[in-house]
């Protein structure tokens, strides 16, 4: 197997890591924002998380709009897999097509519970308070009384576990490092000009 750069490809795909970035930030928090409202609160939603009225919520609707964001995330990455799977001869048959594309980002929404993994873990060892697991995952675990990693480990090696099947399965050999290369510049750039420049003027 030959390893090949294509400048082109990592142009659109880290335009689309940019993108997806930011898509995937909103979304997360909008599935907070569904399960509280379902339950009757009001909510507000911001460019990096969301409130309610959480002092009035029950220890199970915590739990519950807590579990809405991941939830989110996760279903969105397996509506990717599906589709991955139920057009998978068309791959073979005609390349990889802009939908094809669209369900694989979709797909590694799922690489956001590796990212809050790594994250959580890396800065406790950077700077260390005693806690390595934050987040949603964190919250879920205590609510239920399991250790503070249970649901960090679990959703992560899953999203690790899709992310691999993704890039050495689906993603064709001769784009795999441009895709590689572009998930990480541009997933980075995304987080930055999302969370630091364009979303607290869209979603202050």
């Amino acid at each position: 197997m030959v390893i090949t750069f294509n400048l082109k490809y990592f142009v659109l795909f880290s335009i689309g890591f940019i993108i997806f970035t930011a898509i995937g930030t909103v979304t997360h928090e909008l599935g907070h924002v569904v399960i509280a409202e379902s339950l009757g609160y009001n909510s507000t939603l911001y460019h990096d998380s969301m409130s309610y009225n959480s002092i009035d919520a029950s220890k199970t609707h915590r739990f519950l709009v807590t579990l809405g964001g991941p939830l989110q995330t996760m279903i969105t990455g397996i509506l990717g897999l599906a589709l991955i799977r139920i057009r998978r001869n068309e791959r073979f048959q005609n390349g990889l097509k802009l939908w094809y594309w669209l369900a694989i980002f979709l797909s590694l929404f799922w690489l956001r519970e590796v990212f809050n993994l790594v994250m959580s873990v890396g800065n406790e060892l950077v700077y260390p308070d005693g806690l390595y697991f934050g987040g949603d995952e964190a919250e879920m675990a205590w609510h239920l009384g399991l250790p503070l990693g249970t649901f960090a480990f679990l959703f992560g090696i899953l999203g690790l576990l899709v992310g691999l099947y993704v890039v050495f399965k689906i993603v064709p050999d001769n784009l795999r490092l441009t895709f590689i290369t572009g998930g990480f510049f541009g997933g980075i750039l995304g987080f930055i000009i999302w969370m630091n420049h364009l979303g607290p003027i869209l979603l202050p």
